[in-house]
């Protein structure tokens, strides 16, 4: 956190060295004990050291600073992304491919999130598992934390939970007799047709059905050998990575009809869908 020691509108236009950077606005703010100088780029602010800073409020006087985390993101450059391009991602893309269509993110961290900033100050952010994209959605203040998805990965998803989505993929690769023998004909690949479509092959009648009340008596936060002593063991899991991205997704059919999908990361529940 730092204290705002003094302010000066300018308007700055970048030098060669860094291509289409362009500083709108400066202030002094004293950050780790100095004074420094904070500029304003694609309508956010930066320290000295290419860190975050939210302005204070009308009236106010305290600056907040994004503190270093475990892991940390990691700054690359300052040059504005051209929005209109997130349009032509897809679910499931690599990351090679991300790059060759909106270049080098801004920002980066060691589990898989890139950031994105446009000149109008609105965010691109993409997730990764495995290096496949599995979420891109706009940010910018007053859309609330969920922002606006990025409208050709949502016509991918159509509607569908995407960790249901890759544990059907990883079933399907992992055991493809199983899924042709349960799955039905249509062998078509996930994420690599033509019209870039998501293709499905209809997932498998699963065994044993569970009550739904029994989803309501699950908390986030239990461990995995909670959720299985209250449900039993699920009709499909999916694991994927160890370490900072250790996460398992549990699939259970319910009785009549429909699932439910348990997300647990790093031992504990943090999500319940159904």
């Amino acid at each position: 956190m730092g204290r705002l020691f003094s302010s000066a509108a300018l308007l700055v236009l970048a030098s060669a060295a860094a291509v289409c950077q362009t500083v709108t606005d400066l202030a002094k703010v004293r950050i780790d004990g100095r004074v420094q100088t904070v500029r304003k780029i694609n309508g956010r602010w930066w320290s000295e050291d290419n860190r975050q800073l939210t302005p204070p409020n009308k009236g106010g006087f305290l600056w907040i600073i994004s503190s270093d985390k475990s892991p940390g993101p990691n700054f690359h450059h300052h040059r504005p992304v051209k929005l209109e391009a997130a349009e032509s991602l897809h679910l499931f893309m690599d990351t090679a491919t991300v790059r060759g269509i909106l270049g080098e993110p801004n920002e980066s961290n060691d589990i898989g999130l890139w950031h994105y900033y446009a000149a109008d100050g609105t965010a691109l952010f993409v997730r990764f598992i495995r290096d496949q994209l599995t979420d891109a959605r706009y940010e910018h203040s007053g859309w609330g934390v969920s922002g606006r998805p990025v409208r050709s990965v949502e016509k991918d998803l159509g509607g569908r939970d995407v960790f249901k989505i890759m544990a059907d993929r990883a079933w399907q690769e992992r055991s493809p007799a199983e899924y042709a023998k349960y799955g039905g004909t249509n062998r078509r690949a996930l994420g690599t047709t033509t019209d870039n479509s998501i293709g499905a092959a209809p997932p498998p009648e699963p065994k044993r059905r569970i009550a739904a009340d029994l989803i309501d008596s699950l908390k986030t936060g239990m461990t995995r050998a909670e959720v299985v002593g209250i449900l039993g063991e699920p009709f499909g899991a999916m694991r994927i990575g160890g370490g900072d991205s250790d996460m398992d997704t549990l699939t259970y059919a319910l009785d009549p009809q429909g699932q439910a999908t348990i997300q647990i990361e790093k031992g504990k529940v943090t999500r319940i869908s159904r």
